[in-house]
């Protein structure tokens, strides 16, 4: 059985992106059955909302340092190489997993740092403003560990260029998010993960260029998100309803990129800046009025690319006397012209769901 420590200098009774991830992380490792894994904790857990579900997977601990180091409370830059080498000692890890530059400073001059896999987003994320201090550390870093987690495929690229190594090391971790159990969700809260495979040319029909605003519509844990992030677009907006996405994309820089906390239904539509182009893969239950809405109301928009149920889209694109045309069909062709992408199957998707999806675009009619 492999033992395998995570450790994200984040405070788990705080929900943020941070937290979410480390906690989402751990159920992911557990899933495997050759690996135990311990959860370092920051601080005593006094609010049990994100760990709850950790407690009731036999493989996953969460490990109190006051239980290890009496006079201990906290972990901290400080006392990091202390802690970890003691429990170590005892539970003699694979590797740790940490996130967090402040404690990876110590642990880099550290006994420990051949079994360290660092996860790192807290540095400077412009290639004009980072400092050579900054750059000699993570390249240090880099020479040091045998991987190297990154979060997307841009921060990959990112580090290859402005350190000046291959990024063999390198692996790329989307973020990870699974849903929370019905009895802790939001009432109405959209939690859809879908996975878009970078081969159904989302962003091709998109037709992203350089200086383009893009909004996307639930962005969810970010599929779709990490190609917008590393395509042309100058301005990226996401509107996300469900409180630990909007916090999780909020958590990862980007330039131009604005986070907002919303739902899509009850969003202004007729004051998106102009112009703006729309994708986003539709919850099937508000899909319709959804698209009903910004097709009437967003007079900015210049395309829109959305993944709706596919007997939605055979509608939108119904022919005059089609069993299928209907109110939908006569409104949206009222004010843009609907184009058949491709169909996508149900296992795609995480969970599945019981019907196949389509992309569609949408072009709105000349003023």
């Amino acid at each position: 059985m492999k033992k395998i420590l995570i450790y994200g200098d984040v405070d788990l009774n705080l929900i943020d992106g941070s937290s979410v991830w480390l906690v989402n992380l751990a159920r992911l490792l557990s899933m495997d059955e050759e690996i135990m894994v311990d959860i370092l904790l920051k601080k005593r857990i006094r609010n049990e909302r994100l760990v709850r579900e950790l407690r009731g997977i036999y493989r996953v601990r969460l490990l109190y340092v006051k239980n290890y180091i009496d006079r201990l409370t906290e972990v901290d830059a400080g006392n990091i190489v202390k802690v970890i080498s003691r429990i170590d000692a005892l539970r003699d890890y694979a590797c740790f997993i940490i996130r967090g530059m402040g404690v990876m400073k110590p642990l880099l001059h550290s006994p420990l740092i051949d079994r360290v896999v660092p996860y790192l987003t807290d540095f400077c994320h412009d290639s004009e403003q980072i400092s050579d201090a900054e750059k000699d550390f993570l390249r240090t870093l880099y020479e040091r560990v045998k991987v190297y987690l990154v979060q997307t495929d841009a921060m990959k690229r990112y580090l290859q260029q402005v350190l000046g190594v291959n990024g063999a090391k390198y692996r790329v971790l989307y973020p990870i998010v699974f849903p929370f159990p019905q009895a802790e969700r939001e009432r109405g809260s959209l939690i859809y993960a879908g996975k878009i495979a970078r081969d159904w040319n989302i962003i091709e029909l998109l037709d992203i260029e350089p200086g383009d605003h893009v909004l996307e519509i639930g962005p969810g844990p970010g599929a779709l998100t990490d190609m917008l992030r590393s395509s042309p677009c100058t301005r990226l907006t996401l509107l996300e309803k469900d409180d630990r996405f909007a916090s999780l994309h909020a958590s990862q820089a980007r330039a131009g990129l604005e986070v907002i906390h919303g739902d899509a239904l009850e969003y202004p539509w007729e004051k998106l800046p102009a112009p703006c182009k729309i994708v986003g893969n539709l919850p099937y239950n508000i899909a319709s009025p959804l698209m009903w809405d910004i097709v009437s109301r967003a007079v900015g928009y210049t395309r829109a690319v959305f993944m709706i149920q596919k007997e939605v889209a055979d509608r939108i694109l119904s022919s005059p006397g089609g069993k299928t045309y209907g109110a939908l069909t006569v409104w949206i062709r009222s004010f843009a012209v609907p184009q058949k992408g491709f169909v996508v199957k149900p296992g795609a998707f995480t969970p599945p769901p019981k019907v196949d999806s389509a992309v569609i675009t949408l072009t709105p009619l000349p003023q």
